[in-house]
């Protein structure tokens, strides 16, 4: 997996250059996300273990690398389908999708990191109340002030195929309100918010 940097009017700032630090088994499905100042994370799906596992690669607003990690905590059970936002501060989220994680088949969980990389979070948080079948396809949104939103794709929770569903959380991580359905319309499917 490879990026490139640009500057303000389409220019490339140097190089490609690889994002994944190992290259054993396959890594995809990057998603980028950047502060005011440049610096940026790149969240993917690292598939080269027994089972696949979400990791960050960072970067200073130079462009230079400082570190790479596994977000998820519990590594039993396939990680996919990751999100990535990063506020004004550089302070950043990472939801993702785990076969396992909750009380029937696959749950969205997220975790929380401080501007430098370090664990808000002591563990993966399971984003979503409802945990009949699936709940896949996260994407996350961070504000400045350190709340966030999860929405999700939800097998069958409205009552006709797959509903798009979210929650909002305070910035101490705690439930803002219930979690609530985004989609009006319920015939069929909806899917990846």
């Amino acid at each position: 997996m490879f990026a490139r940097r640009y500057d303000a009017a389409g220019t490339a700032l140097g190089a490609a250059f690889k994002v994944n630090p190992t290259t054993s088994g396959n890594q995809d499905s990057p998603q980028v996300a950047m502060d005011t100042n440049g610096a940026f994370v790149v969240g993917f799906v690292d598939r080269g273990g027994s089972d696949p596992v979400i990791r960050v690669s960072r970067y200073d607003a130079a462009g230079t690398f400082q570190n790479n990690f596994v977000v998820n905590v519990d590594t039993i059970g396939a990680a996919d389908y990751v999100s990535v936002d990063m506020n004004a501060t550089g302070s950043f989220i990472v939801a993702w999708s785990q076969y396992g994680s909750d009380s029937s088949q696959t749950g969205v969980m997220y975790r929380r990191f401080d501007a430098a990389g370090s664990a808000i979070d002591a563990g993966d948080v399971l984003a979503n109340t409802y945990q009949a079948l699936d709940q896949l396809d996260p994407s996350v949104a961070l504000a400045g002030d350190g709340r966030f939103v999860v929405t999700w794709t939800s097998q069958d929770q409205d009552g006709d195929g797959s509903g798009i569903y979210g929650q909002q959380f305070l910035a101490n991580g705690a439930k803002d309100g219930a979690e609530f359905r985004v989609n009006d319309s319920t015939t069929g499917g909806q899917y990846q918010p």
